[in-house]
């Protein structure tokens, strides 16, 4: 999971990596608590800060685990 960090994924492979639904990935995206960016009308979501979120969910930090 550490390999490709600077990947930018989308919200379906965002849904797939968290085990969650459509309304759920976009209200973590909306609220920031994963950081993305919107181009044109497309989310653009780093994997970075995937891990980011699950390291802070898991560990109380946001210190990527996996340094890119």
């Amino acid at each position: 999971m550490c390999d490709n960090l600077n990947e930018i994924i989308t919200i379906e492979e965002l849904m797939k990596l968290l085990s969650i639904g459509k309304n759920t990935a976009y209200r973590l995206l909306e609220s920031g608590e994963i950081r993305a960016f919107i181009l044109g009308n497309k989310w653009k979501i780093p994997r970075k800060s995937v891990i980011e979120y699950i390291n802070k969910m898991t560990y109380g930090t946001d210190s990527p685990s996996c340094q890119a």
